[in-house]
């Protein structure tokens, strides 16, 4: 056993005893033992139990509870059901600012394949019509934004 192995595995006694134990009864892999080391120490029995309340957890369940025990992460609000038009804007929103993920070269060009592709010339014009209004209707309130 490598002395740096033997090291890591000496740093889990630092746990409280009664935290060890339900580590034990948990069967808790080392990975996940590893993870809980890396924060706080105030942080571990109540990541060991986190762990012990449900089987399949994983390492990743756990460092995601730890980081919002410490302060890490934010927890987001919950959205207030919206109407259809917003929640249809929403969807907009995040496409548009999406597209720089896209794998195609011509980003803009494939986005309006796809809105088109299947479209006929009426009513791929109709939805050219809408997208225009609707970048004059953005450009307006961009400009009122301080």
């Amino acid at each position: 056993m490598e002395r740096t192995y033997f090291g890591r595995l000496m740093n889990f006694f630092e746990l409280p005893e009664n935290s060890l134990e339900l580590a034990d009864r948990s069967e808790m892999p080392e990975r996940v033992l590893r993870e809980i080391m890396r924060y706080d120490a105030n942080l571990w029995p109540a990541a060991v139990e986190y762990f012990a309340e449900f089987d399949n957890r994983t390492y990743l369940d756990v460092q995601a509870f730890l980081e919002r025990e410490s302060g890490k992460t934010q927890t987001r609000k919950p959205r207030i059901p919206a109407d259809p038009l917003t929640k249809s804007a929403r969807s907009l929103k995040k496409v548009l600012l999406g597209m720089d993920e896209l794998p195609q070269q011509d980003k803009p060009g494939s986005l309006a394949n796809a809105l088109v592709g299947d479209s006929d010339k009426k009513e791929a014009q109709e939805i050219a019509d809408r997208i225009s209004a609707l970048a004059q209707a953005v450009q307006t309130r961009v400009k009122a934004l301080k």
